[in-house]
């Protein structure tokens, strides 16, 4: 296992696909979570907007319909979610603002409680779907990525932008391909972590140790190296979204992110769970059937999730949050 590692990290050889543990992660992460759906907290996170009295039913529904004048919908449009998690942003447009949705999403046991209720979700990492043959090719009036967009450069890629900047371009491509020529709404709400500083560039020190350390784990939890904001290069979704969209709008949503969790210690990045005797034999079969099962331990253990964040100075987080809109050119 440590040959594999440096293979991947230092020459970018892959032992294990990066890919098959985004969904193995999320797997793991949907049998060991006790508000899974339907109860105010989703795989994303609450929009308090600065009330943190608000319950979490009411942050997911400010976040949503936040989402919803952004992207200029109206009941009777249609929507494609990729990486949709478990449905609650589909479901709430389809069964309150009846707008006709579907869903990608590469993790199965999310797509089976999706199905469960009663949501069109085709199971697939996006960078295998054939449009044509799905009949998906101008048939959507606005497209979103709720966090998601975080996994799909690898951290092989980590150094290696025009590799990071073809996959973002094909993200956009595919966007602007699902959309039908003539939408009044024409747009993409994508929510997405961003590196705040370039800090693989960091000279070796302490503290360049303890973020390799954490992202490392991060990578063995659920794959995948963020975009750039303010490094090299500068805001990297924007600038490869040009060729079809425009970005509109744009709101640093990094404390509500972070206060998410620290309101609910169910939530994704705290991921405080009940134990039960299923529980035990799934994560027990981990040892044999995960490769890392023991750095997604380790990520569990210490909430590892969280220390992107600097809780005392949020403007000093290694990451930031943002929420981009885009609007075809």
């Amino acid at each position: 296992l440590f040959v594999a590692d440096v293979l991947y990290y230092k020459y970018a050889i892959c032992v294990f696909d990066p890919e098959l543990s985004i969904a193995r992660g999320y797997q793991i992460s949907a049998y060991c979570n006790d508000t899974l759906h339907s109860v105010g907290v989703d795989y994303g996170f609450n929009f308090y907007d600065g009330d943190y009295k608000k319950s979490r039913r009411q942050a997911q529904v400010d976040k949503f319909e936040y989402a919803y004048e952004k992207l200029k919908l109206k009941p009777g449009m249609s929507l494609i979610d990729v990486g949709c998690g478990c449905g609650d942003w589909i479901h709430w447009l389809q069964t309150e603002k009846d707008i006709r949705v579907m869903g990608v999403n590469i993790t199965y046991t999310q797509v089976n409680e999706c199905r469960k209720r009663g949501l069109n979700v085709i199971c697939s990492n996006w960078k295998d779907l054939d449009l044509e043959k799905e009949g998906l090719v101008g048939k959507f009036d606005a497209v979103t990525f709720w966090d998601t967009v975080e996994h799909y450069v690898n951290m092989k890629d980590r150094h290696n932008y025009p590799v990071q900047n073809e996959v973002y371009t094909k993200m956009f491509d595919m966007a602007h391909r699902f959309m039908k020529k003539d939408t009044s709404s024409g747009r993409i709400f994508i929510s997405c972590l961003h590196m705040r500083r370039g800090f693989t560039t960091l000279k070796m020190s302490r503290d360049k140790l303890y973020k390799m350390y954490y992202c490392y784990l991060l990578d063995k939890m659920h794959s995948g190296f963020y975009p750039s904001y303010g490094g090299n290069p500068p805001d990297q979704l924007v600038l490869n979204a040009k060729k079809h969209f425009g970005v509109v709008h744009r709101k640093d949503t990094t404390m509500d992110y972070y206060m998410t969790s620290m309101l609910e210690p169910t939530h994704f990045g705290v991921h405080k769970f009940a134990i039960t005797p299923f529980r035990v034999a799934y994560l027990s079969a981990q040892i044999v059937l995960d490769p890392h099962w023991l750095q997604k331990f380790l990520w569990y253990y210490a909430s590892n999730w969280m220390l992107q964040f600097d809780g005392d100075d949020i403007d000093k987080s290694d990451m930031i949050l943002w929420w981009l809109v885009f609007e075809r050119n």
